[in-house]
């Protein structure tokens, strides 16, 4: 089975969707800004990309139908700060287009080869003062809580896709704004990865591409979809 995980797409679909006609894979697992906005009329927040919708109704809000080639990839996304969180908590079902899965704070995948994965997304946004609340800024919501690591259920966790990183990350990042570097979400990540010690750790948020090894934990820090360095093969 094919696996790649990616980091932030912020809507650039036709960027994914490209990635997918070339590597072909089974599965994808997202790191966040994934760009879910259905109530922005077909458009993001981050520069008005435009997608399409099938016009039905989901739980009171537009199915998220966009065009993406989906077909014979299952994809696998966290939230990010950029994202309609709002919505995302009020889906009574996470497939928001067919073989596209919203994976809720907490949530995990057991993969085919039976290691657990764990997704858990969130983190703080910057420049707050240029965003309209309940928009595209959705302030508590966008940050890790304790409630969302008390989802977690589960004994074992092998591989973690998250948005922002643990603490023990951040001194091995490039530069990064202060909010990036002071988020509260980054404590409960790293709660999460001295309880579990997963062996692999997958990121985005800081825009960036690079790699490293915490203990027994090999991190890797994807940059977005329209920069060098924003996927990386599942081993």
């Amino acid at each position: 089975m094919k696996i790649y995980v990616v980091g932030d797409i912020h809507a650039e679909f036709d960027k994914l969707n490209a990635f997918i006609s070339a590597k072909q894979p089974d599965m994808i697992l997202q790191c966040g800004d994934f760009g879910y906005w259905p109530e922005l009329d077909g458009t993001t927040a981050l520069g008005k990309k435009k997608f399409t919708w099938d016009g039905r109704l989901r739980s009171r809000q537009q199915w998220y139908q966009c065009s993406i080639n989906s077909e014979n990839t299952e994809i696998l996304f966290c939230d990010g700060n950029h994202e309609d969180h709002q919505s995302l908590r009020s889906l009574t079902n996470t497939e928001i287009c067919p073989n596209i899965f919203y994976m809720p704070r907490g949530s995990t995948r057991t993969l085919l080869d039976g290691r657990t994965v764990l997704f858990i997304g969130g983190a703080q946004s910057g420049g707050t003062e240029k965003m309209t609340p309940g928009r595209d800024w959705f302030a508590e919501e966008e940050i890790i809580s304790r409630e969302d690591i008390n989802q977690i259920n589960t004994t074992a966790i092998d591989i973690v896709i998250s948005h922002t990183c643990p603490q023990e990350f951040l001194n091995y990042l490039p530069s990064a704004s202060p909010e990036k570097l002071t988020d509260k979400s980054t404590k409960y990540l790293s709660e999460i990865l001295h309880k579990f010690r997963p062996s692999q750790w997958y990121f985005g948020h800081f825009h960036a591409s690079c790699s490293g090894t915490y203990h027994s934990t090999e991190w890797h820090l994807l940059n977005m979809a329209t920069e060098p360095g924003w996927f990386v093969e599942l081993q």
